[in-house]
């Protein structure tokens, strides 16, 4: 018999939760799982995804209606016999979810950390502190993408066993193609002697989209015919488009919005760009290296993320001047290969992810 599984954690967009969700439940034996879906939005994204995993359940957002989430979490337990609710969490500031499962008597619960802030500070924070304590007294699964989003999802001190499970990435498709590569550039209007910079992620403060902006302005002053291609929504959307319209290299910034293409993407750039203010481990830049993209990422970003020598850290307080060096020197010592077997031994191979989620749901 198929074991039902409930995942809840998404939400309208196309964050690193929902590609995890839908790149490891694509690899799992779909003879052994029917899979839920739940959405806290009215019209998700990336339904028609969600759909070809399993069932989509929407129900309202805790931000715009508090009861109504309650509601729709507890509905959605009560009227089904689901074997494993797995609850994907940035932080612990909504332990709602929990809760309920273990107020309906839900034995496989888990609990999988995804970052290591909440996507809100302040009082989110506080929560995430005082609730982390109480967790300890429930029997759930712990797991988290690394140990930095385990320390703060569950406690640096915490007693009980946690799992590291990998965000694994499908290296078939990423894997770098000279082809699909001169493709992309001509589909993107990239000459060939361009320089295409990408940064793949929510328009976000977390992102910090709008120091991308800068970074990239000082990459201008310092060389010629050069892209910038930002792939995501957020809530900065509207203010970094503000900037990029104000720009004297306006006509360099391109706004992609949510694209379904992005292993034939990265393809096409010259370098991934992630000064992230804070990241658990982020999918994205396990993505960029799979495609064997030269990454410079933030220093608060957990070093486990660095799989490649062309994967670099650049201190997130130094100035746009600095970031923009080091990106122009990271792109000229580094050239593209098929780097899909170092990405297999490394343990971020999308077969071995699902693998590792199959053990767990079995046990």
């Amino acid at each position: 018999m198929k074991k039902k599984v409930l995942h809840i954690g998404t939400s309208g967009g196309r964050g690193g939760i929902e590609t995890f969700i839908l790149n490891v439940s694509s690899y799992m034996d779909k003879s052994q799982y029917d899979f839920s879906i739940v959405a806290d939005c009215e019209n998700a994204i990336i339904e028609e995804d969600f759909k070809k995993i399993g069932d989509v359940i929407y129900i309202p957002a805790i931000t715009k209606n508090k009861l109504g989430y309650l509601k729709g979490i507890w509905c959605t337990i009560d009227k089904n016999k689901f074997d494993i609710v797995h609850i994907h969490k940035n932080s612990l500031s909504n332990p709602f979810p929990i809760l309920i499962c273990k107020i309906k008597g839900i034995k496989n619960v888990i609990l999988h950390s995804h970052n290591t802030m909440p996507a809100n500070g302040g009082a989110s924070v506080l929560i995430h502190k005082i609730f982390r304590k109480v967790l300890n007294i429930f029997s759930i699964k712990r797991i988290a993408c690394s140990k930095l989003a385990a320390e703060w999802m569950f406690g640096s001190n915490s007693n009980k066993d946690i799992v590291v499970l990998k965000n694994g990435v499908d290296t078939d498709k990423l894997k770098f193609d000279k082809i699909i590569r001169q493709r992309k550039r001509y589909e993107l209007g990239i000459d060939y002697e361009g320089l295409a910079i990408c940064s793949v992620g929510r328009l976000s403060e977390q992102k910090n989209t709008m120091f991308i902006l800068k970074i990239f302005e000082e990459i201008c002053i310092r060389k010629d015919d050069v892209h910038l291609f930002l792939i995501g929504n957020g809530p900065l959307k509207e203010k970094a488009q503000a900037y990029a319209a104000s720009s004297k290299y306006c006509t360099q910034i391109h706004f992609l919005g949510i694209r379904q293409d992005i292993p034939n993407f990265l393809q096409g750039m010259d370098l991934f760009l992630m000064p992230s203010l804070y990241e658990g481990l982020p999918i994205a830049a396990i993505e960029a290296q799979a495609a064997s993209l030269p990454l410079l990422i933030s220093d608060t970003v957990d070093s486990d993320v660095k799989i490649l020598d062309s994967t670099e850290f650049e201190n997130l307080n130094s100035s746009a001047e600095d970031w923009a060096i080091h990106c122009l020197e990271l792109v000229e010592k580094n050239e593209r290969k098929d780097v899909s077997e170092k990405i297999y031994q490394s343990g971020y191979d999308l077969k071995k992810t699902a693998l590792a989620l199959t053990k767990l749901y079995c046990n």
